[in-house]
């Protein structure tokens, strides 16, 4: 069984609700057939274009402000782009130019085996025992002769290394 009373009991409900939504559609009804008042007119007109100015103004400032943002991170991300690209090329260049220093010292080093270990040996040892940028600092003046269109020096070069001094006691 279907228990009808519930359903009766919202059709009544409706129905006397009815009448008066009905009352209230006819004043409003007779309320729109009344004629329009020119001033009133205007002055909805005028609210409405100054409600549609004000939500194009605030439009157009967030519209500024979100493409502010945006245009900020675009900037910061090609800038942080051109950074690691220039790091980058930075890194490579700098171990192209390490590549040819360590190339041209092997080459050299070539040239000192070149007569064998024991000539090598000998020049490691000349190495040990001199320090190159005074001994080359000695060579000014008078000390710098042309030979065969090549520059010679007359520099002290060491052939044994220093020999450790031990300290004195003082009383």
């Amino acid at each position: 069984m279907i228990p009808y009373r519930f359903l009766m009991g919202a059709l009544s409900q409706a129905l006397g609700v009815l009448p008066a939504f009905m009352g209230k559609l006819d004043g409003a009804i007779d309320h729109a057939r009344q004629p329009v008042d020119p001033a009133a007119i205007e002055r909805a007109v005028e609210r409405l274009e100054q409600a549609a100015v004000r939500g194009a103004d605030r439009r157009a400032a967030e519209l500024a402000q979100s493409r502010n943002l945006r245009t900020l991170l675009t900037y910061g991300g090609v800038l942080l782009a051109a950074v690691a690209v220039a790091g980058r090329l930075g890194f490579a260049w700098g171990q192209a130019t390490a590549n040819a220093t360590i190339y041209q010292t092997e080459q050299q080093l070539a040239l000192a085996f070149r007569d064998g270990p024991g000539a090598a040996a000998t020049w490691a040892n000349l190495m040990r025992s001199n320090d190159i940028n005074m001994t080359l600092a000695a060579c000014t003046g008078l000390a710098v002769k042309t030979i065969e269109g090549r520059k010679a020096c007359n520099a002290p070069i060491w052939l044994d290394p220093p020999v450790p001094t031990t300290p004195t006691r003082t009383r």
